[in-house]
C-alpha cells in the first residue's frame, strides 16, 4: 500500500530488512539485523527501539534520523515482527518519515493463501519454486508445505513469521499508528 509519492528528484528512502538484496539507488539507506548484509547504514534489532526491555540489540538504530525519509519500504519484513507490536513498528516508521511521506509494505497475503488452499486442496498444481522444500508436487502434503512456508517461515534459520495480514488488518494498523490515507 502506498500512501503518497513525492515528486522530489532527491527522494530519501529507508529500506527495512534488506537482507542480501538491497536496492542500490541514490538516496537509499538500508537497515537489517544481520551485520553481514551488504550496504547497511543501520544495523540492529528494530524491536529493541520500541520494546527495549524485551530486546537488547538496538545497534545503531537510535541514529536513524527523525522526519528525514520521503519513503520507508518494507518488503517481506513486517511479518517478522510480533503481531502485538505492529502498531509500535508503524509508529516508529511514521517518526522517520517527512510529513506526507509514504510507508510501502509488501507482506504475505493471508486471504490469498487461504483461498489458494481451498481451491487447490484436491489438485496438484499450486505456486512452486519459492522454497526448495516445496518443489516436488508429488510429495504427500506438498500443498501444506507451501501454506506453512507462506504463513510461518522464510528460508533461513531464525527467519520466522509472527504476523499475517489481510487488507482490513493492514489498514487498521496504518490508522492506529497515525497514518493518513491519501
Amino acid at each position: 500500500m502506498q500512501i503518497l509519492r513525492t515528486d522530489s528528484e532527491h527522494r530519501t528512502v529507508l529500506e527495512l530488512g534488506t537482507g542480501q538484496n538491497p536496492t542500490i539507488e541514490p538516496g537509499h539507506d538500508h537497515l537489517d539485523l544481520n551485520v553481514d548484509c551488504p550496504h547497511l547504514e543501520f544495523v540492529g534489532d528494530i524491536r529493541a527501539i520500541f520494546a527495549p526491555n524485551e530486546f537488547d540489540n538496538p545497534g545503531n538504530l537510535g541514529s536513524v534520523p527523525i522526519d528525514f525519509y520521503d519513503e520507508v519500504v518494507a518488503v517481506h519484513f513486517i511479518e517478522h515482527i510480533e503481531w502485538t507490536r505492529q502498531v509500535d513498528l508503524f509508529k516508529l516508521v511514521l517518526s522517520w518519515l517527512k510529513p506526507g511521506g509514504a510507508f510501502r509494505v509488501e507482506t504475505p497475503n493471508f486471504p490469498y493463501i487461504v483461498q489458494h488452499y481451498v481451491k487447490k486442496k484436491l489438485r496438484t498444481k499450486f505456486p512452486l519454486g519459492e522454497h526448495p522444500d516445496i518443489t516436488d508436487r508429488s510429495l504427500p502434503g506438498a500443498l501444506m508445505r507451501w501454506v506453512n512456508f507462506k504463513i510461518n517461515s522464510g528460508c533461513s534459520p531464525g527467519d520466522y513469521h509472527h504476523c499475517v495480514y489481510d487488507k482490513r488488518f493492514l489498514l487498521s494498523v496504518y490508522e492506529a499508528a497515525g497514518f493518513v490515507r491519501w
